[in-house]
């Protein structure tokens, strides 16, 4: 795609890595996270880190998100609440309870995120929930 003309930007990019892991081509997704990781050190989006991160816990590689994960600790990247409930997970799976509370404690959930709608930046409410919320309702026996 990139050598015939498509152009070589981000969005390019991360549509190509979307399609390499849907298609369960994951040696490729690699290789191209990191030539995508070398070339834009500090200019990497927040959702390449999403996303092969996503790419990670979905196939297990609990290491391989570790190494994404303190790559973007010392860039300093925020991650998002997807980022850290993958990882909290991740050390759940693992039996580290005291490293999933330190990063409960570390990152707390974030209230507010901003989006763009018709190309202006919004502040709008997240909608993360801390715990699951109980949807049955007990019905009083009449």
């Amino acid at each position: 795609m990139v050598s015939k003309g498509q152009g070589k930007t981000m969005g390019s990019y991360f549509m190509l890595l979307n399609a390499l892991a849907e298609d369960g081509r994951l040696e490729e997704a690699k290789e191209l996270w990191s030539k995508i990781f070398s070339e834009n050190l500090e200019g990497t989006p927040l959702i390449f880190f999403d996303k092969i991160i996503s790419i990670y816990h979905s196939k297990d590689m609990h290491r391989k998100m570790f190494e994404v994960f303190a790559d973007m600790e010392e860039l300093g990247i925020r991650p998002n609440n997807s980022i850290v409930a993958m990882i909290g997970d991740a050390f759940k799976e693992l039996g580290m309870l005291d490293k999933y509370e330190k990063l409960v404690k570390k990152y707390p959930p974030q209230i507010w995120e901003y989006r763009y709608v018709k190309g202006k930046r919004v502040r709008v409410r997240t909608e993360y929930v801390k715990e699951p919320v109980n949807l049955i309702v007990s019905e009083p026996n009449m």
